[in-house]
């Protein structure tokens, strides 16, 4: 299957021929943007999306860890306002990462919740903003000071220091509901139809959750209950610590989109940034792929 998009790939780009003097084409760019792909169009990548209508979109995505920690996703994504200008869209996605008990006996759920706003300023650029809330249950056992590394594939980020000072480094977790809230920016300049420049940069602003510690089933005549110590918590994660930014330059040809970069050390979490700023990835079916006239670009004139 590689070989055939690696070939597929080399094709589109030789037969691209003077492709950047097309008019320019800002959906192309979805994971950081509020658009979707077209009405039965796949995006091939690491993941696989689907557009069941124009501007609703259906997705999983493949996170790269050793088979026994893979992550299990899906995620859904409607644009619900379309305008010339503006488009926001809202998305909502399940995950779910089980670790062995032989390594640590873990069941993490998470739900996050997003909106994103992609605002048109001119047919040379784009502004993109929005927000999220990820809700994340984990059940099992496991060192509390171990516990960021595992919830990381799914945050993009180690919460580890957070949550050894709110709860502590030698206890054993039974349960916890954590909360996180999340700013997400993106711009990209669309120098030409094939070659723009991306920038990104998400900021977590605030952890908080219950937690369960040191529980243990007691069992009477007709009820069992969770005996052990629990606790809420609020932590403002530190000004600039969970920042990740990236600078790349992506080229997009008429199927084929490769997107390289460089995480940009604004903080000490930089190096999770790093998956954001490469990305390879193919745009099949649909009927992308025509030049965009003035009327599909808001009239392509600068405000």
């Amino acid at each position: 299957m590689f070989i055939a998009l690696f070939a597929a790939c080399c094709l589109d780009i030789a037969v691209a021929g003077s492709y950047k003097e097309l008019e320019n084409d800002p959906t192309v760019l979805q994971d950081v943007t509020a658009y979707t792909v077209q009405k039965n169009e796949w995006r091939l990548g690491t993941g696989i999306t689907y557009g069941l209508l124009d501007n609703t979109e259906i997705s999983t995505r493949i996170i790269p860890l050793i088979a026994p920690l893979l992550v299990s996703n899906a995620s859904v994504k409607v644009t619900a306002i379309q305008t010339p200008k503006l488009d926001v869209s809202l998305r909502s996605a399940i995950l779910f990462r089980s670790i062995p008990p032989d390594i640590a006996d873990l069941r993490i759920f998470a739900y996050p919740f997003a909106w994103k706003a992609s605002w048109l300023m001119h047919r040379k650029f784009s502004l993109h903003f929005g927000s999220s809330l990820l809700k994340v249950r984990v059940d099992g056992d496991v060192a509390v000071d171990s516990l960021g590394e595992y919830l990381e594939p799914i945050l993009g980020s180690n919460f580890d220091e957070e949550l050894v000072n709110e709860i502590g480094s030698n206890i054993n977790l039974v349960s916890i509901d954590l909360y996180l809230t999340q700013t997400q920016l993106a711009f990209d300049y669309r120098f030409n139809r094939r070659d723009s420049l991306v920038l990104t940069a998400d900021t977590w602003l605030a952890l908080n959750g219950t937690v369960i510690v040191g529980a243990d089933v007691v069992e009477g005549e007709d009820t069992e209950v969770a005996a052990g110590l629990a606790s809420r918590f609020k932590v403002p994660v530190k000004d600039g610590f969970r920042t990740t930014a990236t600078v790349s330059w992506q080229w997009s040809w008429q199927r084929t989109h490769v997107r390289v970069g460089l995480p940009i050390p604004v903080s000490d979490a930089w190096l999770v940034a790093i998956p954001r700023a490469f990305s390879v990835y193919w745009l099949l079916g649909g009927s992308r792929g025509a030049p965009l006239t003035a009327a599909a670009m808001g009239n392509g004139e600068a405000p």
